[in-house]
């Protein structure tokens, strides 16, 4: 996954949250990271992230500042129930797919789906539409009889 960003908007997060965008995209690697669109309009697709990071980064703020920071900045406040819902976690499908025994190849080709497509939501790159997530879901609870379905 590649990231870019402004060196003004860069250094003025710095500034404001004591974290670098360099070490802030570390939560794109933990295999649990809960990605949702940013409901705020832009001219670029956004999403936030929530996730882990080392503990080296962790350890700069102390829970009280993290809370304190999370409070008072309107980028970190508490996720609604409709964005709760519409989140995604890619290692989800990872689980569900890893839980059938397929590859990445064999569960795109059984589930009918675009293998570069599949690819890019484990990767968190892409975040499914919400009816593809739906499909997701259904994939998870009942992958026989969505095979069966498919097979029709």
């Amino acid at each position: 996954m590649e990231f870019e960003w402004d060196p003004a908007k860069a250094n003025s997060n710095r500034t404001k949250h004591g974290v670098a965008f360099v070490d802030a995209i570390e939560v794109f690697d933990d295999p649990d990271v809960y990605i949702t669109p940013d409901p705020r309009s832009y001219d670029e697709p956004r999403f936030q992230a929530i996730g882990t990071i080392t503990a080296d980064l962790a350890r700069k703020m102390t829970d009280e500042e993290i809370e304190a920071a999370a409070l008072s900045d309107p980028d970190a406040r508490p996720l609604t129930e409709r964005e709760l819902a519409r989140g995604f976690r890619p290692g989800h499908i990872v689980a569900v797919r890893e839980r059938l025994g397929l590859s990445q190849a064999a569960f795109a080709e059984r589930f009918h789906i675009n293998l570069r497509t599949l690819q890019d939501w484990e990767q968190g790159r892409r975040v499914p539409e919400e009816i593809a997530r739906a499909y997701l879901r259904v994939i998870a609870h009942d992958p026989e009889a969505v095979t069966a379905a498919l097979e029709d």
